[in-house]
């Protein structure tokens, strides 16, 4: 009976122990799904900071190449602006630089017409220094006189023909006469030049 009793309790000790062993073993297992599970979340933390960090620096990119975008515009605007003032400015006196030389040329024929008298020659004299001074002073303007010459082709991008004057023994379209100076306003024409044109029969 001793000897049963100790049976039964060997088997209990023995079954504790079995039962301590698989206890232990399901605290490893947990241990381990634990410590599996930490690592999980941790890699998905880094992800997660990797994807902000990424998310974060395309979106400074983005930005930066938006604010590059409007700088651009913006500088192509004022350039554009900048253009545009500029050739108004440079072809704002055109009404004033016509009827300048319109004076000029009124001048330039009473001038430049044979005079008689000794007196108003000397007098006309000082107006040629005044003549002077005003093609100087269109110059300054950047206003230019046409370099036309008798016998020169016609050109209808600098000339207008006012009258002809026929001739078979001259050259067809080529000029006769200058009756008033072309002038330029930079580039473009400010005043055409009127010419005799020499036609044939």
């Amino acid at each position: 009976m001793q000897r049963n009793k100790n049976n039964e309790k060997d088997t209990a000790n023995k079954t504790e122990v079995s039962n301590n062993d698989v206890m232990k073993s399901e605290i490893e297992k947990l241990k381990e799904d634990l410590s599996e599970k930490n690592n999980r979340i941790k890699e998905l933390e880094n992800s997660i900071n990797l994807m902000n960090t990424k998310y974060k620096n395309d979106l400074v990119n983005k930005s930066k190449e938006a604010q590059e975008k409007i700088n651009e515009k913006i500088n192509d605007y004022k350039t554009k602006i900048d253009s545009e003032v500029s050739q108004i400015k440079k072809y704002a006196m055109k009404n004033d630089a016509i009827e300048l030389i319109n004076i000029i040329g009124q001048l330039s024929s009473v001038v430049n017409s044979k005079i008689e008298n000794e007196q108003v020659r000397n007098y006309v004299n000082g107006f040629k220094m005044f003549l002077g001074m005003f093609d100087n002073l269109l110059t300054s303007m950047n206003i230019h006189k046409l370099n036309i010459k008798e016998n020169d082709k016609f050109d209808e991008n600098t000339m207008e023909a006012v009258d002809v004057l026929v001739d078979n023994s001259k050259e067809e379209n080529t000029i006769h006469k200058i009756v008033k100076d072309g002038y330029k306003l930079h580039d473009q024409m400010l005043i055409y030049a009127q010419v005799i044109v020499y036609k044939k029969k």
